[in-house]
């Protein structure tokens, strides 16, 4: 098994190391907006489903980086930098599409609650949560196609 995996260089640690920890400062920050808007505590998330469905991307992911980065050992060809780059894609997608498609779309729903239909809640609205519903899955959905060709780049911090 030893001979499948690449080497690990000593100036490569702190970088991945960095890495990860940003991912997972950025995840909590992400999940407790998440949270607070949901109105839903911590514990709400330690559930089979949540469990699941995070190991699934997980190990999705880590399918997907050993296929493009340690089988046919074609990590000699490629950089540490360009394996962060693959694994930052997702956290990018995220990042894009709740600051141009969940904000606009809270705001404009928001703002249609209050000055349009004059009610606190879409709850008082017939089909009020079907409709918020699909405002935000069908823009979603669309990002998330847009985005899956790699439409965008991902840089480093370290990058000149």
């Amino acid at each position: 098994m030893l001979p499948l995996l690449p080497p690990v260089y000593k100036r490569n640690v702190g970088l991945v190391a960095r890495e990860m920890l940003n991912g997972i400062v950025f995840f909590l920050v992400i999940a407790a907006m998440a949270l607070s808007l949901l109105d839903q505590r911590p514990l709400s998330l330690l559930s089979a489903t949540v469990a699941l469905t995070a190991l699934a991307i997980c190990v999705s992911h880590l399918v997907r980086a050993w296929w493009q980065f340690v089988a046919g050992e074609s990590y000699r060809e490629r950089t540490p930098a360009d394996a962060i780059k693959v694994g930052l894609r997702p956290v990018g997608r995220l990042v894009l599409l709740t600051l141009f498609v969940v904000a606009p779309i809270t705001v404009v729903l928001a703002l249609a609650l209050i000055f349009v239909f004059e009610v606190d809640s879409s709850s008082a609205l017939p089909y009020g949560r079907t409709i918020v519903l699909l405002a935000y899955v069908v823009p979603l959905g669309a990002g998330s196609v847009w985005l899956r060709n790699d439409r965008f780049e991902v840089g480093l911090q370290y990058e000149d």
